[in-house]
């Protein structure tokens, strides 16, 4: 009972703790001005947010286990029992986003690691390939398959938003705000077709207009700050 209590008593104070740290990352934020500082600190404080519901959770499903212990009355039971298999529900579902989301981030952090060196060679290729006589036809022309815009209308289904995950697949097609294409190797390698300038999958995401697949056909737009899949209807 002891031990118990000493638990219970562990997991208020981690709360406490992580509230207090909420709030410290919230006015750390205020004080920012590099806005890509302001987005790798807003991805921690939404874990300390995440991790802070969790501990909140399961104290409120223990506080509940005790009120249910401690009545006779069998409709207050069977309130209790619903209310804890719904806040176990809500539990599951807040650590299995938080595991995947962490598997997500190691992940895009292993991939980095293992071709830096892979792209610092490429990068150095590339500058020595300046001084020598260009080569043509090392990769094939880019598609680009345009519909009819008479007969056919393409626009953004804003209804839905596209991940960056869901984007990075082998062989699709960027297209930039400074009208250049990139090709996605693999991983975390793209290659303009024209220059043989390499960058990596974040850099040219981030000036990314729309995305094609290996056939030319638009598949991702970017829209209303996010990426959307594309509508293709019918006059």
């Amino acid at each position: 009972m002891y031990a118990v209590e000493e638990n219970k008593n562990k997991e208020k104070s981690r709360s406490s703790m992580l509230k207090q740290d909420q709030h410290t990352l919230e006015e750390c934020l205020k004080q920012l001005e590099d806005e890509k500082s302001k987005t790798f600190l807003q991805l921690v404080l939404k874990e300390v947010v995440q991790e802070h519901m969790i501990v909140e959770t399961e104290l409120n499903i223990q506080a509940i286990k005790t009120c249910l212990e401690q009545t006779e009355e069998e409709a207050k039971q069977k309130d209790y029992k619903t209310r804890i298999r719904y806040m176990q529900d809500q539990l599951y579902n807040m650590k299995e986003h938080q595991i995947a989301h962490l598997a997500e981030a190691e992940g895009r952090v292993r991939a980095q690691l293992a071709h830096k060196d892979q792209l610092a060679f490429i990068q150095q290729q590339n500058k020595q390939r300046k001084t020598e006589k260009r080569v043509t036809g090392i990769l094939p022309n880019v598609p680009r398959k345009n519909l009819n815009r008479k007969k056919y209308k393409e626009k953004a289904d804003c209804s839905k938003v596209i991940s960056p995950l869901e984007i990075e697949k082998r062989g699709c097609i960027f297209f930039t705000r400074d009208h250049k294409e990139y090709v996605h190797l693999y991983n975390d390698i793209l290659i303009n077709p024209s220059t043989m300038e390499v960058k990596t999958f974040r850099e040219v995401l981030a000036s990314t207009l729309h995305v094609r697949n290996s056939e030319g056909e638009m598949i991702f737009k970017y829209a209303k700050h996010a990426f959307r899949p594309v509508i293709r209807r019918k006059i």
